[in-house]
């Protein structure tokens, strides 16, 4: 029996692109696999706590928890290591971003979600794209459901 890992990460956008990263295809877990910019947490961390350290680590970029918008709680299955993962998201107001990059990315880019639809993209990942996506609708003046 496998530990669920606990993973964090975090939706930028800027002006209609979103901030993605593709993990090296040497990685142990979601090889080749592009995503938001996400990290483990630690066993003795809040997930905001170790969402700021994560964000710090990879990007180089300092997150206030007042700029964090809870997204949802996702599970899936490491195509890679077969493990089990789940996912806590949130959605971060923009600021400028340096970005860094680790050695477990390859690549990183902002894309329109037209653009990220064209990448080898996890199921979950576009789970994560339709709750957001319904989230800014239901946030829109206006809106009906």
């Amino acid at each position: 029996m496998f530990k669920t890992n606990n993973v964090v990460g975090c939706i930028f956008e800027d002006k209609g692109k979103f901030l993605f990263e593709k993990r090296s295809d040497k990685e142990d877990n979601y090889a080749g696999f592009w995503t938001f910019p996400m990290g483990h947490k630690r066993f003795y961390e809040t997930k905001k706590f170790a969402l700021k350290r994560e964000m710090h680590e990879e990007l180089n970029i300092k997150l206030k928890f007042s700029d964090l918008v809870f997204v949802g709680t996702f599970k899936d299955i490491d195509p890679t290591s077969k493990k089990p993962y789940i996912f806590h998201i949130y959605a971060c107001k923009y600021q400028k971003i340096k970005i860094k990059g680790t050695k477990e990315q390859e690549k990183i880019e902002w894309l329109t979600l037209g653009q990220a639809s064209k990448k080898n993209l996890r199921d979950v990942t576009k789970r994560i794209i339709l709750r957001f996506k319904k989230m800014r609708y239901l946030q829109r003046p206006n809106s009906k459901v």
